[in-house]
This record gives C-alpha cells, sequence and structure tokens, in this order.
C-alpha cells in the first residue's frame, strides 16, 4: 500500500515537472543536465517500485513492454554497428523512456478520487500552458522566444514549423515546448482525454439516474 501510494505521488510529480523540463532545465539552466537526470531517475523510480511490488509477474502489459524494448534495443545495436550513427544512443533514449514509463503507470491502481486530481492537475497545466502559449505568439511574438535561448537565423526560429505559411507567416502556438507540432500533439492530446472523461461521467451519472 505505501508502495502504491509513493508510486501515484511520484506520477502526480512526473505529470506536473515534465512539460515544463524544455523551459526550466533547457533553456533556463541549459549548462546543467539536470533535467534528465531527474526525468530518468523519475521514471527508472517509478519502474523499480512496480518491480519490487511483483506486478511485473501477474501483468501482461510488462511482458509486452518488455518484448518491445527488447526489439528496440536489438535494432538499435545493429544499427549502430551497420551505420556507426553516433546520435543512435540518443534516439534509442528517446524512444525506450516511453516504453518504461508506460509500463508502471498503467499497473497503477487508482481510486475515483485519485483518477480526478489526475485530470484536474492534466486539465489547469493544459489551460495554463495554452493560455501561455497564445499570449506568447500572438502578444510577445517570436523575438521572445529568441531571446530566451530558442535557435533562430537572420531574425527568424530556426524552422518554418514555427509559422503559419512560413517564414512571412504569423507565430504557430509553441507553449512552453520545443515546437509548435510537440505542443499540437500534446495538448490534443490532453483535449481527446478530456473528452472522453467527461463523455464517461456523464454516462455514469445517467445510469445512475436511471
Amino acid at each position: 500500500m505505501l508502495i502504491s501510494k509513493l508510486k501515484y505521488r511520484v506520477l502526480c510529480f512526473a505529470i506536473v515537472f515534465m512539460p515544463f523540463h524544455y523551459y526550466v532545465c533547457e533553456l533556463f539552466i541549459k549548462n546543467t543536465s539536470i533535467d534528465n537526470l531527474l526525468r530518468d531517475f523519475l521514471i527508472f523510480l517509478l519502474l523499480m517500485m512496480s518491480i519490487s511490488n511483483g506486478v511485473f509477474k501477474t501483468n501482461r502489459t510488462g511482458i509486452y513492454v518488455a518484448i518491445f524494448i527488447g526489439i528496440l534495443t536489438l535494432y538499435a545495436i545493429l544499427s549502430f554497428l551497420l551505420n556507426r550513427y553516433p546520435g543512435t544512443l540518443n534516439i534509442y533514449r528517446t524512444y525506450l523512456l516511453p516504453m518504461l514509463i508506460y509500463y508502471p503507470a498503467s499497473t497503477i491502481k487508482l481510486n475515483s478520487l485519485e483518477l480526478t486530481k489526475i485530470h484536474k492537475i492534466l486539465s489547469y497545466e493544459t489551460i495554463l500552458i495554452a493560455a501561455y502559449g497564445l499570449f506568447q505568439a500572438f502578444v510577445l511574438g517570436d523575438d521572445f522566444l529568441l531571446e530566451i535561448g530558442y535557435s533562430g537565423t537572420a531574425g527568424h526560429l530556426s524552422s518554418t514549423s514555427f509559422y503559419i505559411n512560413g517564414f512571412y507567416g504569423y507565430q504557430r502556438v509553441t507553449g512552453v515546448f520545443v515546437s509548435p507540432n510537440i505542443c499540437g500533439v500534446i495538448l490534443g492530446m490532453a483535449l481527446v482525454t478530456f473528452l472522453l472523461y467527461d463523455l464517461g461521467e456523464k454516462r455514469k451519472k445517467l445510469k445512475q439516474r436511471v
């Protein structure tokens, strides 16, 4: 029970921290690797607590995740041996970490109050990020992003993906993420989650009335 509560609290902290890690650690304290270390520590802590709790033995998700990790690891090794690309390890890590956090997150047993709390955290956090993103894009402008450390060329952000209609259009909403594409994916996933959760809650209330 103590491990389950601790896993839940670590998961909540990770949910709060991870969306802001690019701003906080890559831009504001960019000369350190504290963001990667803290993020990796949280993920491995969740994983170790899940394994020590014996969930791996009784949960098929863990077996599937282990199989996918094995395939990914084998592919990374073969890719490095054949191509000698120096960024192979970093790419491997990029795809490995989501698999590692998915397993413990999927095994945490939540009551209705804990699940509601997670949805509230996600709601407030994504609303804050979206509101800031709109203010930054249409009021502060791309000069602000360049000033705080986003890479740029000739007074513009480094990629046309940051703009509607290329370098000559309005800046796309980036929020606190590394690019507007990632911002759009994350906010889109959050919106779908909220809609499905609200729909499920309405169905429960309707069934209770019937």
